[in-house]
């Protein structure tokens, strides 16, 4: 793991930068373990993730609106194992559903709480970027 460029970026979330940081200071250089495909689970504890990882991605899953927010921040630092990890767990949640489960989940996640614990934000005025 690489992280040697200097970015400055006004839509980086300084709460992200911390916590990607906070991933490449654990890891100290050190390739993360393969996520294994397809997931095991769908329970992402369950799916061969080390506890570290699982602890570590439910920090930001507090909602599937911010996990993807995240997501972005990962693809602009190009920080490709963090990437596969939020991937990893938005296959878990949908691992299982059938498509108009996933259907409903993916139209109703700004304006209801799910029963995975996903709570979406009913419009973008209500998710400010951290600072």
């Amino acid at each position: 793991l690489e992280f040697r460029r200097v970015l400055f970026r006004s839509e980086i979330d300084s709460e992200f930068l911390r916590l990607i940081i906070e991933y490449f200071n654990h890891y100290k250089g050190k390739t993360p373990k393969k996520i294994e495909k397809p997931l095991k689970s769908n329970e992402f504890s369950k799916c061969g993730i080390s506890k570290w990882d699982v602890e570590f991605i439910n920090k930001i899953h507090t909602n599937m609106f911010e996990l993807v927010k995240f997501m972005q921040n990962c693809n602009y630092l190009q920080c490709s194992y963090i990437l596969e990890l939020c991937a990893a767990k938005i296959a878990s949640i949908l691992k299982g559903k059938n498509l108009n489960e996933i259907k409903d989940f993916m139209e109703s996640k700004y304006t209801k709480e799910h029963p995975n614990g996903i709570l979406a934000p009913e419009d973008e005025s209500q998710t400010e970027t951290k600072s």
